[in-house]
């Protein structure tokens, strides 16, 4: 089994609607995300997958997020853009 990752991090602000704490209020973070990817063969130069490829796509990613105010993106309309939540739209 290899193992590969890639790092990246991106700045935004966000607010939690129902939350009782703090976070309900506009504030920011300075997220830092890590891409693992685990695969069983390589090919044929030692490869499993082209880093170029995951760099690109990651920081696809990023860049639309990256100094925005996450409550107005339409990938979290109706939902709060927890940790979690960001997670879950990176991955897909």
């Amino acid at each position: 089994m290899y193992k590969l990752s890639v790092r990246s991090e991106f700045s935004a602000a966000h607010k939690l609607t129902g939350y009782e704490g703090q976070c309900r209020n506009l504030h920011g973070h300075n997220w830092k995300v890590r891409v693992s990817i685990f695969c069983d063969v390589i090919d044929d130069i030692g490869l499993t997958i082209d880093f170029g490829i995951v760099k690109k796509d990651l920081n696809e990613i990023m860049d639309s997020l990256d100094h925005a105010y996450l409550n107005e993106l339409n990938v979290f309309e109706g939902i709060n853009p927890t940790s979690e939540n960001i997670a879950k739209h990176i991955y897909v």
